[in-house]
């Protein structure tokens, strides 16, 4: 095989993956629209931006956050890169309420090609998700609204 034919046919794979795991995403998303949660929790639907501080690359943000228990949090993040890469990732979030708002942070390994282990910290209340990422080849910052 060419490496030509490698890589293309690498590129396709990776291209399917991403696709397969866009779809779940954006089933769970519909699903998730027609009972979303009320109050000022975490739990909900958030869209916005991710931007990288790093190399000022940015994009598309959604997330779907579950309330696991009191101050644990499942959070399933689907960005975009380049304006057409997908990219999904889990993690758990721990939050404290603090005032009006809940102040939460966690950590997700995305693998090195993704760039190891990421560290997630912020601040979010009825309307606003703000939050700052860290990791061995990037840093940047979150913002999204909730969904209503």
């Amino acid at each position: 095989m060419t490496i030509a034919r490698l890589a293309t046919s690498c590129l396709l794979g990776l291209s399917l993956l991403a696709a397969a795991g866009c779809c779940s995403f954006d089933r769970e998303w519909r699903d998730s629209l027609c009972c979303v949660p009320g109050g000022d929790g975490l739990d909900g639907l958030w869209e916005g931006t991710w931007r990288s501080g790093k190399n000022d690359h940015s994009g598309r943000l959604r997330a779907i956050i579950t309330r696991c228990d009191e101050g644990s949090y499942r959070t399933r993040f689907h960005a975009v890169f380049w304006e057409v890469l997908p990219f999904e990732f889990t993690l758990a979030m721990t939050s404290a309420r603090e005032g009006g708002a809940e102040r939460f942070e966690g950590q997700a390994d995305l693998g090195p090609l993704a760039g190891g282990v990421y560290t997630y910290a912020g601040v979010a209340d009825a309307c606003e998700f703000n939050a700052t990422y860290c990791a061995r080849s990037d840093h940047g910052v979150f913002h999204m609204r909730r969904v209503r």
